[in-house]
């Protein structure tokens, strides 16, 4: 498990997997730590780069990470997300949950493709963890 939680707090392993297939991730910055956030760029499969902000409020290790997200520290986040690392048997499972703001930015979520994003970046997760084993 420490591998699977370890790989969320490596910004060389980030640049590999973070994001839906097709995306790269640049880190600008990473202080993993509660209180800590991480500054990164996504880019896009067609040159579209999306800055991106994540302020740590909760880590346990090889348990938990929780954090707010957003496009820039001076800027609201438009989420919250938690990750948790559950043991099952030799392996880890991975579940992302987020909690929007309100209600009604779930079809603009659903809409730019976080869902299946999601899915896909789990899936590549899974592929560079493989490829390390």
């Amino acid at each position: 498990m420490g591998m699977v939680f370890e790989a969320f707090s490596n910004p060389a392993g980030l640049a590999v997997w973070w994001g839906p297939n097709g995306f790269t991730t640049t880190t600008r910055s990473m202080d993993f730590r509660v209180g800590g956030s991480w500054d990164y760029i996504m880019h896009g499969p067609d040159g579209t780069d999306y800055p991106n902000h994540v302020r740590y409020t909760a880590i346990e290790t090889n348990r938990m990470i929780a954090y707010d997200h957003g496009t820039h520290a001076d800027h609201p986040a438009l989420f919250k997300a938690i990750i948790s690392f559950v043991a099952e048997g030799k392996m880890t499972r991975v579940n992302l949950r987020l909690i929007l703001r309100d209600a009604g930015q779930r079809p603009h979520f659903i809409s730019f493709g976080a869902v299946e994003g999601g899915y896909q970046n789990l899936a590549r997760l899974d592929a560079w963890l493989d490829a390390r084993a």
